[in-house]
């Protein structure tokens, strides 16, 4: 994926909440899968926002280390 682009960042928060939303759905489904396919939609989400507004942010999944918008 482009880092650079906010429709990539989008579509894959997107996938990731499809995701949690079946794992919801599925009671066979582990909840901590729920979880972190919801906690990715979000990170994802953020992530095409400071790409929206021309914000750096390093390449981690700690998202501490997100600059403060």
């Amino acid at each position: 994926m482009n880092p650079g682009d906010v429709r990539d960042w989008l579509e894959q928060a997107h996938g990731d909440l499809r995701y949690a939303k079946l794992g919801r759905a599925d009671r066979t489904i582990l909840l901590n899968l729920v979880g972190f396919h919801a906690q990715q939609a979000v990170a994802k989400a953020i992530k095409a926002l400071l790409v929206k507004h021309r914000l750096d942010f390093p390449k981690t999944h700690d998202s501490q280390q997100f600059p403060v918008c």
